[in-house]
């Protein structure tokens, strides 16, 4: 019966609509645990129809309705955690966190299309939701770590705080990524000729890239089940670049080419001036403006699997 409740509790924060119309059945099941009419119950799978008809137990009817309402192949991956807590009368709460910490939504507080790039390409569902603060921030005695973490932790907070009537459980990550020359700060070019000068600063030389990230765990503050405290993880990355020696007409090729415009340091790696680099030193990723590996560790640390969210029960 217990199991009954949570299970509803939980379709009816992702699927309110069809927990609502659910509802009658599920009190049916904690009542007596039976599904009287199991054949009328509509789209499942005849395996799961037999199974239901032959034990008609509080477990199969759970994954008969899991089926129905979410997904028809994720039932059978519940089946195998239900299976468990029945034989080894485990808590169901264990199984019940494991599956929650597969529910984040990710926003990523960007409109980079590096970034989106490199989510798509790790096979992470997201969302994007691109921050729109001043980036006012007193650069004054900072060391570039400082710098590019408050600037990634205004963006983040700021895409949190558009979001705050939102009841899921959501991962918000912000970022900024900046370009340092001997303590100057290179940022995105405004104009042709400031783009031809902070290549020639480059050229034949080696600087650094940093990388401020700020993750933003929230609970859902509506939901009595979620224990998962909001919880801010800032850090940055840095990445040491090396530049071969550049002609003008190379520099200026480049520049005609249009890359360098939305780009700090005006260059992109993973674009035509990739051909200019000589090495690095530390994560490419950081360099392209997102240091997803970082990013992941500092998730797993905290139980989070960040390419597992959003894709039900398979991935615990």
């Amino acid at each position: 019966r217990y199991l009954a409740a949570v299970l509803w509790q939980l379709m009816y924060r992702y699927e309110a609509k069809v927990a609502k119309a659910c509802l009658p059945w599920f009190v049916k099941l904690a009542l007596d645990n039976k599904v009287s009419n199991v054949s009328q119950l509509p789209n499942y799978n005849k395996q799961i129809k037999e199974s239901i008809l032959a034990r008609n137990t509080l477990l199969d009817c759970v994954l008969i309705s899991y089926y129905i309402v979410i997904n028809y192949k994720q039932s059978f991956y519940l089946y195998k955690y239900l299976i468990i807590i029945k034989h080894n009368n485990c808590k169901t709460s264990i199984y019940i966190n494991k599956w929650r910490k597969n529910m984040y939504k990710i926003i990523l507080g960007s409109e980079s299309p590096r970034r989106k790039e490199i989510m798509e390409r790790m096979g992470i569902d997201f969302k994007t939701m691109p921050s729109h603060v001043k980036e006012n921030i007193d650069q004054k005695n900072k060391k570039p770590s400082e710098l590019v973490e408050a600037l990634a932790s205004l963006k983040a907070r700021d895409v949190a705080s558009r979001l705050d009537n939102e009841e899921d459980e959501m991962i918000i990550i912000g970022a900024d990524t900046m370009v340092f020359y001997q303590g100057e700060v290179l940022g995105k070019p405004v104009d042709r000729h400031d783009a031809i000068k902070m290549l020639k600063l480059l050229s034949g030389h080696t600087h650094d890239v940093y990388t401020g990230v700020c993750i933003i765990i929230r609970g859902n503050k509506k939901d009595k089940l979620s224990n998962d405290p909001n919880k801010e993880i800032v850090f940055s990355v840095c990445t040491r670049v090396s530049v071969q020696s550049l002609t003008i007409d190379q520099i200026e090729e480049y520049v005609d080419s249009h890359e360098p415009y939305d780009k700090a340091g005006a260059y992109a790696i993973q674009g035509s001036f990739g051909i200019y680099i000589s090495e690095i030193h530390g994560d490419y990723y950081n360099v392209v403006g997102f240091p997803i590996a970082k990013i992941y560790e500092k998730l797993l640390e905290n139980n989070i699997d960040i390419k597992k969210q959003n894709k039900g029960l398979h991935n615990i």
